[in-house]
């Protein structure tokens, strides 16, 4: 259950970056958990092919820097869920320790005060607005059709 709602999440997430990021900035997703066939095998070769324990799930690359969104399901008041593993607080410390930002993020609009904080935003064009971006970030446009957890 707690997979379904944070990949409910992570989708509302990509997309409004591909609505929100300016254009000299990308993004991309590392599917490095879930189940694998295969086995031991694969995931000694997946290992060997740098596969690592703890990357976060999405990352954004900046004017030169780099944004790491764990992405989390909300909190409940007695919830378990919503917590980073072990590997994933290492990974935290070590993007940290080597200049990147991180970020642990379980909604939408956490992620959009995230971008509006640092600066990393899609210029509006002079004399217009940009009324989709705008109604997104609202909740009032059609990308978030889904009950997804925007607070």
């Amino acid at each position: 259950m707690t997979r379904r709602i944070e990949h409910k999440i992570q989708k509302a997430i990509c997309e409004m970056l591909h609505y929100a990021l300016p254009p000299d900035a990308i993004f991309w997703a590392v599917p490095n958990g879930g189940s694998r066939k295969g086995g031991a095998i694969e995931g000694k070769r997946l290992k060997d092919e740098g596969v690592t324990a703890g990357v976060a799930d999405l990352h954004i690359l900046w004017a030169g820097r780099l944004i790491c969104l764990e992405v989390k399901t909300p909190k409940g008041p007695h919830s378990k869920e919503g917590k980073q593993s072990d590997s994933q607080k290492e990974w935290q410390e070590t993007v940290t320790q080597c200049g990147g930002l991180y970020a642990v993020v379980r909604s939408v609009s956490e992620v959009k005060d995230l971008l509006d904080m640092i600066g990393c935003q899609k210029p509006k064009r002079l004399g217009t607005q940009n009324n989709d971006i705008d109604a997104f970030f609202k909740g009032e446009g059609e990308i978030r059709s889904e009950r997804i957890p925007t607070e």
